[in-house]
């Protein structure tokens, strides 16, 4: 039996060379406790950049309502979060979004980027990938309650089948 250090070496080993932003590849639990990779076979959608601007100021008509404001797929920005702190967060596929287009006065309290931020797209992947896999995530839906629903789904998947387990067992 091989010593779980020396798993746990070439477990890093791995996920350290597996670019993170390549989503053709999805963790997978092993026999041994840790994970592999698998590969999707299917389309996934294309990793995006995105940036993020935190601003304190007054926006335009046709921005104030509501508490997010999101833009169709063609814009350059994604979406105005309003703050409970009367501050925004402007995401945008642009480094430097044109601030006066959406506000009246406005001061930048930060700049963020991230690449990839995430995966968008029209492809949808299904959790259960089969032989005890699951993907859980936003990886249908930027959001964490996507992350989250995944989440509960598999965790009472894996629920049922231990059940079920208990009851052949049992049988």
């Amino acid at each position: 039996m091989v010593e779980a250090s020396a798993k746990w070496k070439r477990w890093t080993q791995l996920a350290e060379s597996v670019r993170l932003s390549d989503a053709k590849w999805h963790w997978r639990p092993h026999e041994c406790g840790l994970c592999t990779l698998v590969p999707v076979t299917e389309e996934t959608n294309p990793p995006s950049s995105a940036y993020m601007v935190y601003v304190r100021g007054r926006l335009r008509p046709g921005f104030r309502d509501g508490s997010i404001f999101m833009f169709p797929a063609t814009e350059n920005e994604i979406g105005l979060v309003h703050e409970t702190n009367e501050t925004v967060l402007l995401y945008s596929r642009r480094a430097s979004p044109d601030l006066n287009r959406y506000f009246e006065s406005y001061e930048v309290i930060a700049r963020r980027h991230w690449d990839p931020a995430f995966f968008i797209g029209a492809e949808i992947l299904e959790a259960d990938r089969g032989d005890g896999l699951y993907l859980i995530g936003d990886h249908n839906v930027c959001s964490i309650e996507d992350a989250m629903i995944s989440g509960m789904y598999v965790a009472r998947r894996l629920c049922a089948a231990q059940q079920e387990s208990r009851e052949e067992q049992l049988a």
